[in-house]
């Protein structure tokens, strides 16, 4: 697996990888739960400036997602744990904790063998868990109110059932 494409927001990210097919359920959850168990590590991410590749690649074992994208000098990102050493145009966050809650949200095809996962975290995930819960509400809401909502959508009353 190779990535090929990323975006990295506050409330949510994009990756792209190399991949021969669709990815399963329960490798989906997997990735969840790592991601969600590292994050509630803490670790503190540390940041090298002007790294000879070589040395990034050798010494410190960085992977390089974007092999020829990159020049003679890099930056290296570690996490203060050892989970993870990459090759990075920039940090994004000072420790794992600060990513908050991971929630992976799609998973598709992007062209002939590339997948990309969609996922949202910290107040992106906190905000979308609340819209959730708010649709639930204004659901239950309207299934409890059923002539209402038939009047204001359709124009007219429930026909109304007589009972004895």
């Amino acid at each position: 697996m190779k990535q090929a494409g990323s975006a990295v927001h506050p409330d949510r990210l994009r990756f792209d990888f190399s991949h021969f097919a669709q990815v399963a359920d329960e490798e989906l959850r997997e990735v969840e739960d790592i991601v969600n168990r590292e994050v509630l590590k803490n670790a503190t991410v540390d940041t090298l400036e002007d790294v000879p590749i070589d040395v990034a690649v050798n010494e410190y074992h960085a992977m390089a997602l974007f092999g020829e994208k990159y020049g003679d000098k890099v930056r290296v990102v570690k996490l203060s744990d050892g989970f993870s050493t990459e090759l990075c145009g920039g940090t994004h966050t000072r420790a794992t904790g600060e990513i908050g809650l991971f929630k992976l949200t799609g998973e598709t095809s992007v062209s002939s063998g590339v997948r990309r996962i969609e996922a949202i975290s910290g107040m992106g995930r906190w905000v979308r868990s609340g819209g959730t819960l708010r649709w639930r509400r204004r659901r239950r809401s309207l299934l409890r109110r059923p002539t209402r909502t038939w009047r204001s959508c359709c124009g007219r009353r429930w026909p109304t059932r007589k009972t004895s």
